[in-house]
């Protein structure tokens, strides 16, 4: 049992960290889950003190990055934005704004409005660009009747079959204390945090790391977004692949899949 967990470098704290916000029948399939597991992925030094410190687990792990995210590294750039546009029937020469925050404790939606007009005009406006907006909501909380239908300004791509590969056709992340701002700065594409609820969501679930200090923009408002948004989506200060090895002992190289699927194939020929 190899486990993937899906969060690399994620903001909030889970598991363990968060063991008062949990029912007992979580914890004990957590616990129960943890003994079952043979190797668990990491992709820095920051994960795999998570792992110790908050996922019940005491066995191997293997810090060689994540399969899932060596198409950030390694795909084929080009080839996927193209498929991504014309499965969501983008043009290609739109930019593509990303709007992808996580669930809150309630699974409430009130927290993830904006003015997806107001927005697209200020980045039309400022860019000189076509743009698109795109939303991809926590499965969590996904329900098409909260969100607006497709149109060919705004998309809800909730159910779009690989977030990874909407992560690479994006040229602009909008979200909030989800993971997918970690795997967004893997491609070196700006991102702005949208966090209206901050102090709720501190005093629900709280961070594993200072949030004050991640090193992107951050709007609390809606005004906020507008008025940051041409810094925002200009960025270029920080090379965030460069900030995440730095910060975070980063091990991702874009090969992980080969180096676990040796594994398997050794596994099954009995060499390990």
């Amino acid at each position: 049992y190899i486990q993937t967990w899906h969060g690399g470098v994620r903001l909030k704290n889970m598991e363990r960290a968060a063991i008062n916000k949990l029912s007992k029948r979580y914890i004990d399939s957590a616990k129960n889950d943890s003994k079952m597991i043979n190797l668990f992925l990491s992709n820095s030094d920051f994960s795999t003190f998570l792992i110790r410190r908050d996922m019940w687990y005491s066995g191997k792990i293997l810090q060689k990055g994540l399969p899932r995210t060596d198409v950030l590294l390694n795909g084929d750039r080009n080839t996927i934005a193209k498929k991504v546009k014309s499965c969501l029937s983008i043009n290609e020469d739109n930019k593509i704004l990303l709007y992808a925050p996580t669930f809150r404790a309630d699974m409430g939606v009130t927290q993830y409005t904006l003015p997806s007009s107001q927005i697209l005009t200020e980045l039309e406006n400022c860019t000189g660009n076509k743009w698109t907006f795109v939303i991809h909501m926590h499965t969590n909380v996904y329900n098409p009747k909260c969100w607006p239908g497709n149109s060919e300004k705004v998309i809800n791509a909730s159910s779009y079959e690989d977030v990874q590969e909407l992560l690479i056709a994006a040229d602009f992340l909008i979200s909030d204390y989800s993971s997918i701002i970690t795997d967004f700065a893997l491609l070196n594409k700006p991102i702005l945090i949208y966090c209206p609820d901050l102090e709720d969501y501190l005093s629900d679930r709280g961070f594993n790391q200072d949030f004050n200090a991640l090193p992107f923009p951050k709007a609390y408002t809606v005004s906020e977004v507008i008025n940051k948004l041409p810094a925002a989506v200009s960025q270029k200060e920080i090379n965030t692949l460069d900030w995440m090895k730095k910060e975070y002992g980063l091990c991702e190289t874009g090969r992980a899949s080969k180096t676990v699927a040796n594994i398997i194939k050794n596994v099954l020929e009995g060499k390990e």
